[in-house]
C-alpha cells in the first residue's frame, strides 16, 4: 500500500505555532497525508515517536490513527 493512499480527516486545526521540535516534524508528516514509523523517524531525528504520538494526541488534540502490520 502506498503511503500516500490514506487519507484521514482531522476534526479541527490545531495551533501549529505551539508545537515544537519532534512534535511540529512528526505531525508535519502525518499533515502531508504520510505515514510515520520509528525508523522513518530516526531520519527526521526523533528519537521517541510514541512519546511525540502521546503529546500531540493528548496535549493537542491532534487525531492520529494506528495502524499495526505484520512483518513476519
Amino acid at each position: 500500500m502506498n503511503q500516500s493512499e490514506l487519507q484521514f480527516p482531522s476534526d479541527s486545526p490545531i495551533n501549529t505555532l505551539k508545537l515544537g521540535g519532534q512534535n511540529k516534524m512528526v505531525y508535519e508528516h502525518l499533515l502531508s497525508g504520510k505515514t510515520i514509523n520509528c525508523i522513518q523517524a530516526q531520519d527526521l531525528f526523533v528519537t521517541a515517536l510514541n512519546s511525540r504520538i502521546s503529546e500531540l494526541r493528548n496535549k493537542y488534540s491532534v487525531k492520529i490513527y494506528d495502524r499495526f502490520v505484520n512483518i513476519g
